[in-house]
């Protein structure tokens, strides 16, 4: 957030990763108001003293029991509220269907109505670059990133010189789209799409879960030559996966 240089990102096409954008936007103004000075350090000196005293009788008034009294000889005034994210608004119907105010309004739905998503987790903190230094370190995300070309990131966002940032995860709990037992020590679940790749020697599956947009996917290794160690696993399939073509007629329905 506050970035001095802005990066192109591709627009969102998954609702989970507008879910997730929404909940990071809400870690931010947690983050502000935790980090908001108290109003009566914003009050000037006069403001400041009445603010004060009446402060001081309402409690006095609450622990003699005469609160009711007490209020009857205050006068109330009106305030207009503050909207912090006014200029956050599009005015324009043109860009009402963006990534960005689309993650925004359910951000804003979200705080409204108190409501979290119990499997995203974000942490809003000032220092984004350490942010992602720290969480490129652990050895399950590093492990998760092999190949991926993510080492630079850091610096690239120490060079947009962001006021803070926010790191958010998704957890998914899926089942089987559909599965069939065999026997009781095997089981076999429908195939979504094969396909080959010009890198490896096995037919790669895609296995349909419970979720339409979410598969899992099965590389197999079995009696070839050259097998890619524990940490060149992940780069291997990644490179298999993106040079995968699918396979129009493919004999294969279930594994």
């Amino acid at each position: 957030r506050g970035c001095t240089v802005a990066p192109i990102l591709p627009k969102v096409k998954c609702s989970r990763s507008l879910a997730l954008a929404a909940t990071c936007l809400r870690s931010f103004w947690g983050k502000d108001a935790a980090e908001a000075p108290s109003p009566e350090s914003l009050l000037d000196t006069q403001s400041a003293a009445a603010w004060a005293a009446a402060k001081d009788g309402i409690l006095q008034a609450m622990l003699s029991g005469d609160l009711d009294k007490f209020l009857a000889t205050m006068q109330p005034v009106s305030c207009e509220p503050v909207d912090n994210n006014s200029s956050s608004k599009t005015s324009s119907k043109q860009g009402a269907n963006t990534s960005a105010t689309l993650a925004l309004s359910l951000a804003r739905t979200l705080e409204a109505g108190d409501r979290p998503l119990p499997e995203v987790m974000c942490q809003a903190v000032a220092d984004a670059p350490e942010l992602l230094r720290r969480g490129l370190t652990q050895e399950s995300l590093q492990e998760a990133c092999t190949g991926l070309g993510i080492q630079g990131l850091p610096d690239v966002v120490a060079a947009m010189s962001p006021r803070d940032g926010s790191f958010g995860r998704l957890v998914l709990a899926l089942e089987w789209a559909h599965v069939d037992i065999l026997d009781d020590d095997s089981f076999e679940v429908p195939v979504h799409v094969a396909g080959t790749s010009p890198s490896h020697a096995h037919p790669v599956f895609y296995l349909a879960t419970s979720d339409d947009e979410v598969f899992a996917v099965v590389v197999p290794f079995h009696d070839m030559a050259t097998v890619p160690g524990h940490d060149q696993i992940f780069a291997s399939c990644t490179d298999i996966l993106r040079a995968m073509t699918p396979v129009e007629d493919s004999p294969y329905s279930a594994v």
